[in-house]
């Protein structure tokens, strides 16, 4: 299994094509195809999605967006992807709810192990601290 990212000359956009072989939709490219020799294009919005950092293994895949949001696809096995219990796999990439809040993460790194994955992240102090006191 292979991702490239490319970039048409002519209009500058850029987006991601994958092939060989396909575990649990890790092609991305929204269809549950075996294998595939040819370079397809990934199932997203390349227009209004920019992924910076990608990461995948076997079954499943996490992408950083040039706007910090995280999208994942694959196998949700153990909810790897960080997704509902009830999402066995995603086909093609899907933000990544938990994570997709600026206000509390800014995404740093993704790794994708075996049966697990790893996001890295810088996390804003959201909390107060003290005692609050009524005078």
């Amino acid at each position: 299994m292979a991702i490239i990212e490319v970039v048409n000359p002519s209009t500058s956009e850029k987006y991601l094509m994958s092939a060989g072989m396909n575990f649990d939709g890790l092609f991305g490219q929204g269809n549950d195809e075996a294998m595939s020799s040819e370079f397809k294009k990934l199932d997203y919005d390349h227009l209004t999605i920019q992924f910076k950092k990608v990461s995948l293994l076997t079954r499943h895949a996490l992408a950083i967006t040039e706007k910090g949001e995280l999208y994942g696809w694959g196998s949700n096995e153990n909810q790897r992807l960080g997704l509902s219990s009830s999402v066995v796999n995603s086909t093609k990439p899907v933000p990544i709810p938990f994570f997709n809040d600026p206000k509390r993460f800014k995404l740093l790194d993704v790794s994708c192990g075996a049966d697990h994955s790893f996001v890295y992240v810088k996390e804003y102090d959201t909390l107060g601290r003290g005692m609050l006191r009524t005078y």
